[in-house]
């Protein structure tokens, strides 16, 4: 997730039954279908725009993020509609 200079993050939290939710947006770049279509599933996948705000970035923190969530019990899903903001949510068991 990249965002604009000045940009803000918004971090919120819910919790659903037994399950911890992280819902994690920017106001930064915006993905197309076809980007979110590909986005969990190769490593070092980097969006064009990506590519020309960061292009020093290896493309592989969200195929890292999704493997330590996992391990965990827990999921990453996108949230996105084309041109617009692009969210993630997480979501972790709560233990005890």
């Amino acid at each position: 997730m990249y965002n604009r200079d000045r940009g803000n993050i918004t971090i919120e939290t819910e919790k659903q039954g037994n399950m911890l939710l992280l819902r994690i947006s920017n106001t930064g770049l915006p993905l197309s279908s076809e980007e979110s279509a590909r986005l969990f599933k190769q490593s070092f996948f980097r969006t064009k725009e990506a590519k020309r705000v960061n292009p020093t970035g290896m493309g592989v923190g969200l195929l890292v993020a999704k493997t330590i969530i996992e391990a965990h019990k827990g999921s990453i899903a996108l949230e996105s509609s084309e041109g617009e903001r692009t969210a993630f949510v997480v979501a972790l068991p709560l233990v005890g």
